[in-house]
C-alpha cells in the first residue's frame, strides 16, 4: 500500500478562499433584503361616539393619505372602535359616517 501526497498550491487556496467569501456574502445580503431596506409604519386609531357620547358601532371610517390619495376602508367594532394598521408616515385625512348621523371628517394628521 503506498501513500500519496497532495498539495494545494497557494494559489488556488487564495481562490477557494475568495470563493467562500463571495458566496457568503451573498447569501448575508440575499437574506438580510429586508433589514436593509425597512420602511417606517404606523397605525391610527380611534373610536366613533355620538353627540351624547355614546359608542357608533359598524360605522364606516376612511383613512386616507393626504400625500398619495391611498385610502383604507373600515368599519367600527361593537365598541365603535377601529384600528388601521400598516400606515406608512404621511398625512392622514380620517372620515367617518353612520346611518343617521352627519358625515364627520379630521384632517389632516401626521402620524
Amino acid at each position: 500500500m503506498a501513500f500519496r501526497k497532495t498539495f494545494i498550491s497557494e494559489e488556488t487556496v487564495k481562490k477557494i478562499a475568495a470563493l467562500v467569501v463571495g458566496i457568503l456574502v451573498f447569501v448575508g445580503c440575499v437574506s438580510s433584503r429586508h433589514v436593509c431596506a425597512q420602511q417606517f409604519y404606523g397605525t391610527i386609531t380611534g373610536t366613533v361616539t355620538d353627540p351624547t357620547g355614546a359608542v357608533v358601532a359598524n360605522a364606516s371610517v376612511k383613512v386616507t393619505n393626504v400625500d398619495t390619495n391611498v385610502t383604507v376602508a373600515l368599519k367600527t367594532n361593537n365598541a365603535g372602535v377601529y384600528v388601521a394598521n400598516n400606515l406608512t408616515v404621511g398625512n392622514y385625512r380620517v372620515e367617518g359616517e353612520a346611518s343617521g348621523f352627519k358625515k364627520s371628517d379630521a384632517s389632516p394628521s401626521t402620524r
